[in-house]
């Protein structure tokens, strides 16, 4: 039985009932009530509000079961306004992302393709908050008065922007392919991510065009068979899509050297397939599965020349991916995930 007043001495265990006043010596494990004043030691878990300003060094996820990124496309998304541009790629940390995908079109496509013009591209990125990962489009490179002059800018200031002004990721680590280093991939948390080369515009060597799409290929199902029993779903990104988006090039070329091939693969791979290409900035952001008659194969066109970029995030326990852009969000279960 406790004593009807505190000893001045502490026993030597500690009393299985508590004092009728507090002891003025500390117990021996902390309590679990909040002390007076914050301690200056942080504690094991992340608080949940954000920092006030976004370091470049990139968060990780909110939870280990949930991976959040960006895939946007397009020269304009401010009008023109640079500071309100890089002002909003240094704020990108501030909603969890982890890196940003843009499909290219970095000049509009009457632009003369002078180097500055790529100087300029690299240095307004370089601000971002998360690593920037690039692939051409047509209106830098294919477009272009000298493309092949262009496609040495490219080369010089966008290949490999990521490793330029970021760490490299704890998290994944990022292959390039040999033979086109504007190619890459990487595993995170079950999802096997490629970016190609693909891109529309007028086919001035048409032997470019089909070793282009054929290393494209095989780019993609070298990491899919590499990681095939660990991945639960393959996103694709590249700046051009099938069929429907080509003007000037006919029909059958992307068609037949890529995407029917490719469909046949995610066919045979049975995983959710998902290529992101970008759309016309006239027009929002769309959805389509079944692509070339397979149920798990996907097309995701993004929204060009707007800001923010389309925002992805992928929920690895409720298995769902969201898509969200220009105020339009569509949640979809992955319908192949393996646990």
């Amino acid at each position: 039985l406790p004593t009807l007043s505190p000893t001045k001495a502490p026993t030597g265990l500690p009393t299985k009932l508590p004092t009728l006043s507090p002891t003025n010596a500390p117990t021996t494990s902390p309590t679990k009530l909040p002390t007076s004043h914050p301690t200056g030691t942080p504690t094991a878990l992340p608080t949940e509000l954000p920092i006030v300003s976004p370091t470049h060094m990139h968060t990780a996820s909110p939870s280990s079961n949930t991976v959040t990124f960006y895939v946007m496309s397009g020269d304009d998304e401010y009008g023109g306004r640079t500071s309100a541009l890089q002002r909003g790629l240094r704020n990108l940390d501030n909603q969890n992302g982890e890196w940003l995908v843009h499909l290219g079109d970095i000049l509009d496509e009457k632009s003369s393709c002078q180097e500055n013009e790529y100087e300029n591209f690299q240095s307004i990125y370089s601000q971002s908050a998360v690593p920037v990962y690039t692939l051409p489009g047509d209106n830098e490179w294919k477009r272009c008065p000298n493309p092949d002059q262009a496609w040495g800018y490219w080369e010089k200031y966008l290949s490999n922007l990521n490793t330029k002004f970021w760490g490299a990721p704890k998290q994944y680590t990022v292959q390039r392919q040999s033979s086109r280093n504007e190619n890459f991939a990487f595993m995170n948390q079950g999802i096997q991510y490629v970016g190609v080369n693909m891109v529309a515009g007028p086919i001035d060597n048409r032997m470019e065009w089909a070793d282009r799409h054929a290393d494209n290929l095989a780019w993609i199902e070298q990491n899919v068979n590499d990681n095939f029993n660990n991945i639960h779903a393959i996103i694709i990104f590249g700046h051009a899509g099938p069929c429907c988006d080509r003007v000037d090039a006919p029909l059958n070329i992307l068609d037949d050297e890529f995407f029917e091939p490719l469909s046949l693969k995610a066919d045979e791979w049975k995983k959710t397939t998902i290529f992101i290409q970008e759309t016309n900035n006239k027009y929002t952001w769309s959805w389509q599965s079944n692509l070339e008659g397979v149920s798990h194969f996907w097309l995701i066109k993004v929204q060009s020349g707007i800001w923010p970029p389309m925002r992805i995030e992928i929920e690895r326990t409720a298995n769902t991916i969201q898509f969200d852009q220009n105020g339009i969000v569509r949640k979809a279960f992955m319908n192949t995930w393996i646990d």
